[in-house]
């Protein structure tokens, strides 16, 4: 057994859970085995609780930081919710519509989409597909007085005006710039790493037992958060750049073999 528990930080998309919406047995036995050694196996995602893949939270993890840390849920307590105002909320509605983006919205109540125009983005299409499928309300309407959400992400259309969206998104939100034209949406001062340093204070846990997991660009904070990083051998460069290992590709146990690697389980 080892002397301190250990707090490891995984992101899900790309690291426990593939493209297609595989999870490796691998990964699975690997996290039991980190928690059998009295570890602590906290999610770590951008995405809201209520949008993580049934199959990931029947794993069993002892917590969950969502939203790229606008959400905390530690053993089953809320540790925080941040969220923007609705008044907010309406002004990013208007201003995307008038900058002519395709929008993704989420929350924890559901997750939207703007029906009042078609969407272009065959990424966006996919998304919506996907959560329908598993069965999530996607026709809420954006519309409706109070209409609230978490962060959101959008994909420039031909015609967008991407210039004048960042330069107003900019006062209130950061724009985490990722794969495919992605630009992913976070409340500012909000970050995964964020997320880390309230799990670690609510448990007067030691940084240097600190580890993370992750593969894409929003996962810099928490990579640049702890002391032991770990990318996957998927991600971009800058990824790798920012990890002190780099574990194998998703579809290649990466995740396991990385846990093995630091001998956490």
């Amino acid at each position: 057994m080892q002397n301190h528990p250990k707090l490891i930080f995984f992101d899900v998309d790309g690291t426990i859970i593939t493209a297609d919406h595989h999870i490796p047995s691998s990964a699975v036995r690997a996290i039991h085995a980190a928690q059998a050694r009295g570890n602590l196996c906290i999610v770590n995602t951008g995405r809201p609780y209520a949008h993580i893949e049934p199959a990931v939270t029947a794993i069993g993890f002892d917590g969950y930081i969502c939203s790229c840390g606008q959400y905390i849920l530690l053993r089953d307590k809320c540790l925080l919710r941040d969220r923007p105002d609705p008044q907010l909320c309406r002004a990013i509605v208007e201003l995307v519509r008038r900058c002519d983006l395709d929008v993704v919205y989420e929350a924890e109540e559901g997750i939207f989409f703007d029906a009042s125009r078609p969407i272009q983005n065959r990424y966006v299409l996919k998304e919506k597909e996907h959560y329908a499928q598993l069965g999530f309300d996607v026709a809420g309407d954006i519309d409706a007085p109070g209409f609230q959400f978490d962060k959101f992400c959008v994909y420039p259309r031909p015609d967008s005006d991407l210039e004048a969206f960042t330069d107003m998104v900019s006062r209130h939100f950061q724009i985490i710039r990722r794969e495919h034209g992605l630009l992913e949406m976070v409340k500012l001062g909000c970050s995964k790493a964020r997320g880390i340093h309230r799990v670690i204070q609510a448990l007067g846990a030691a940084p240097e037992d600190c580890y993370a997991i992750g593969d894409s660009t929003n996962d810099l904070p928490m990579l640049q958060a702890v002391p032991h990083s770990i990318a996957m051998g998927h991600a971009p460069e800058q990824v790798k750049a920012a990890a002190s290992y780099i574990t194998e590709e998703i579809g290649r146990d990466g995740l396991a073999s990385a846990l093995a690697h630091f001998g956490l389980c």
